[in-house]
């Protein structure tokens, strides 16, 4: 079962990433990329998991895949947030297999790269 995840902005955080890389989102992604999270339940291929989802990462877009917990985010749970930090998109699920396939997250990233901030803050 798959459903919604409540929190509306990326919370700031600091884990180490699949490949090993540590990765600060206040010091490496806030107010400079997009960001794709992949919060997972420890012990799952978290490497195998960022390679199937690389192609959803540019140099406009950064995708974490990580075990280490973040706060406010369940894990297995997908975040799409644009560089800001506002969640375009978020799911979480029972398992990391019912997350959403990289070409619907592709999706989600395309959408966040078009749309237009202006018109959605007077659309609120």
């Amino acid at each position: 079962m798959v459903s919604t995840t409540p929190i509306r902005t990326v919370p700031h955080f600091s884990v180490r990433a699949a490949g090993g890389a540590t990765v600060d989102y206040a010091r490496d992604v806030w107010q400079r990329k997009n960001l794709v999270l992949i919060a997972v339940p420890e012990g799952t291929d978290e490497r195998g998991l960022a390679d199937a989802y690389a192609p959803v990462a540019a140099d406009d877009t950064r995708l974490v895949v990580t075990s280490a917990p973040v706060d406010g985010v369940p894990a297995p749970a997908i975040l799409i947030a644009d560089q800001w930090g506002e969640i375009a998109h978020s799911e979480t699920a029972s398992t990391v297999g019912e997350l959403p396939d990289p070409g619907e997250v592709g999706s989600w990233v395309e959408h966040v790269r078009h749309r237009c901030p202006e018109c959605e803050g007077e659309a609120r």
